[in-house]
């Protein structure tokens, strides 16, 4: 049964939609609650200063409770995310309550982040853990796996970068990671044979990804 099916609906994320969006990232970050989400301060940085000029994000809500969220937030390099790939392509947080996973809340949310990267002109990227399910959805949606992105994750797994890249114009330069290919599902997720798009080169172009692991890696 689909989100629209079952009454859910999106509407964007507003500054007054703070306290919401916490406990989204406390699901998103595998943390018990916002207590332990705020306490752990790379988890946290997702939400400081709510809502930056260039934060934007979407709220599942069923009869006026919120069920998921998930919203974009342009890091720095400095700032040292867990995946940073460039100043326009924001790192995206997905969160939906355990009991409604499976009826398309999750789509909804990213379609809605999506559209609207879309419109701005922008790509999107994320962090997945290699078991994670939610893994096949976004590649679903258009997201792929960046080679060479596996890191170690605070939970003793690895966790992979995976970007999504805006359409461009006929005329326009390719994003230096925006190569076109089809994923399909592989049983290694770092194996080379998996289709995915892959790093970009620091030699005579614009500096390429990074990835944070360790510790402090939220997911």
């Amino acid at each position: 049964m689909s989100a629209t099916e079952t009454g859910i609906r999106s509407r964007p994320a507003t500054q007054d939609d703070l306290t919401i969006l916490w406990d989204f990232l406390a699901i998103a970050a595998y943390e018990p609650d916002v207590h332990a989400a705020k306490a752990v301060p790379f988890v946290a940085f997702h939400l400081a200063g709510w809502q930056r000029s260039e934060d934007f994000g979407f709220i599942a809500e069923r009869d006026g409770t919120a069920i998921g969220a998930a919203w974009a937030r342009q890091f720095a390099r400095d700032e040292q995310p867990a995946f940073y790939v460039d100043g326009r392509t924001p790192e995206i947080t997905v969160g939906v309550k355990p009991h409604i996973r499976g009826r398309g809340v999750g789509r909804m949310l990213l379609h809605a982040l999506i559209g609207e990267a879309a419109r701005r002109g922008i790509g999107l990227c994320l962090n997945v853990r290699h078991d994670n399910p939610a893994r096949r959805l976004y590649e679903r949606v258009g997201f792929r796996l960046v080679r060479g992105s596996g890191v170690p994750n605070r939970v003793g797994g690895t966790s992979f970068g995976m970007l999504w890249a805006a359409p461009r114009s006929a005329d326009a330069a390719p994003h230096p990671l925006a190569i076109s290919c089809r994923s399909r599902e592989s049983g290694n997720p770092v194996s080379d044979k998996a289709a995915a798009v892959p790093p970009c080169s620091s030699q005579g172009q614009a500096p390429g990804p990074r990835f944070r692991g360790g510790n402090d890696n939220p997911l």
